[in-house]
């Protein structure tokens, strides 16, 4: 039997792919007294739901950075707001205290609580903000 012989380059991209496969293949990111369905269930936090989650998600801040976008949605949901910033980066907004959008909000702008999730360049979380 004659094994064939690999150039580096060819070698280097087959591990490049194995890898990259075995990093898709890890569970969804859970945080333990979190729940990711009722953060999800209060859109723009009209229903007030969230208010009692954002302990556990500040509490596993560390955990959190340097997390990809796609786990960070896969957590949270889409984003009440999403802000493109410089060098392609962006800010995803999700709001504690009812949006601006909400009916019969009563929240001045100004004390309005939300969190801000900042997702760099290359697509993981870089910073974690809780805004009161």
């Amino acid at each position: 039997m004659k094994f064939q012989k690999f150039r580096k380059s060819e070698i280097y991209f087959i591990v490049f792919v194995l890898l990259n496969i075995l990093a898709g293949c890890g569970s969804d990111l859970e945080i333990e007294a979190f729940s990711s369905e009722i953060w999800k269930s209060d859109r723009n936090g009209c229903n007030s739901k969230r208010v009692g989650e954002i302990d556990a998600l500040i509490g596993a801040r560390n955990i959190l950075l340097g997390k990809s976008e796609h786990e960070i949605l896969s957590l949270l949901g889409r984003p009440d707001k999403n802000e493109l910033y410089r060098r392609s980066q962006k800010f995803f907004i999700y709001y504690i205290d009812p949006a601006p959008t909400c009916s019969g909000d009563s929240h001045d702008e100004n004390e309005r609580k939300y969190l801000s999730i900042r997702i760099n360049a290359i697509g993981n979380i870089s910073e974690i903000y809780l805004y009161k």
